[in-house]
């Protein structure tokens, strides 16, 4: 999880934790407004983890809807 930036990983965690608390996937309105940005910063925030391998979304739109399980909290 090196190569991912401190805001990255900040909303990878949100990410999971959204899931696991609610059993379904973010959406982007959502992730944006529990990090106080604009879609648009939500929506780029997103396709860089996405590029880099720790997630990925299937078709449907303005969702995140899967999350890879290789995501380990480094110490």
């Amino acid at each position: 999880m090196n190569d991912l930036t401190q805001k990255q990983k900040e909303t990878l965690e949100l990410i999971i934790q959204y899931h696991l608390d609610k059993n379904k996937p973010i959406s982007y309105r959502k992730l944006a407004q529990y990090l106080g940005i604009s879609l648009k910063a939500a929506y780029d925030r997103i396709k860089s983890i996405e590029k880099k391998g720790y997630i990925y979304q299937d078709t449907i739109a303005r969702n995140i809807k899967t999350i890879k399980v290789d995501y380990e909290e480094e110490d």
